[in-house]
């Protein structure tokens, strides 16, 4: 199983479609990521406090903290991407965190790419399968990563 990897040009030109992005792992070409939602973290700036008299004043601080990296993903047919992030998961708890086991990652949308350095899963959700429901839904789950740094593929 290869991963299709999108590209942003390929779209019309005109219209955009917000339903239309993807998770890509260049180093893990069996994991199909069919996100069915996808945040892009949050970019918080630390502040210092400099003391004055009267007042403290605040200034920008010297580092960028990231939120963590949250998505809802599609099981595919074999639950192969599911099988894989388990996996994934399962080789850091046994032998640690080596730089073999973090990837980077892309966020494709039709507006731009997204660029995460050294993601590794900390976090996979549950799935719950329904014989009740009454439309047919695929099944899915939640999936959490850290990494050391994104940022828009553009701009870096």
């Amino acid at each position: 199983m290869t991963t299709q990897v999108w590209s942003p040009n390929a779209f019309p030109v005109g219209t955009y479609d917000p339903t239309r992005f993807q998770l890509v792992f260049p180093g893990l070409p069996n994991l199909e990521m069919f996100l069915n939602v996808i945040s892009v973290p949050n970019v918080n700036l630390g502040m210092a406090n400099h003391t004055t008299r009267l007042i403290d004043l605040k200034q920008p601080g010297e580092k960028l903290y990231f939120s963590v990296l949250e998505c809802s993903f599609i099981f595919d047919v074999k639950m192969n991407n599911y099988k894989e992030l388990y996996n994934w998961m399962k080789r850091i708890s046994v032998s640690g965190l080596h730089q073999s086991d973090v990837q980077d990652a892309r966020l494709i949308t039709e507006i731009g790419v997204f660029v995460f350095q050294n993601v590794y899963p900390i976090s996979l959700g549950g799935a719950v399968f329904d014989a009740t429901a009454t439309d047919i839904q695929s099944p899915s789950c939640q999936v959490t990563f850290a990494y050391d740094l994104f940022y828009p593929e553009e701009s870096y």
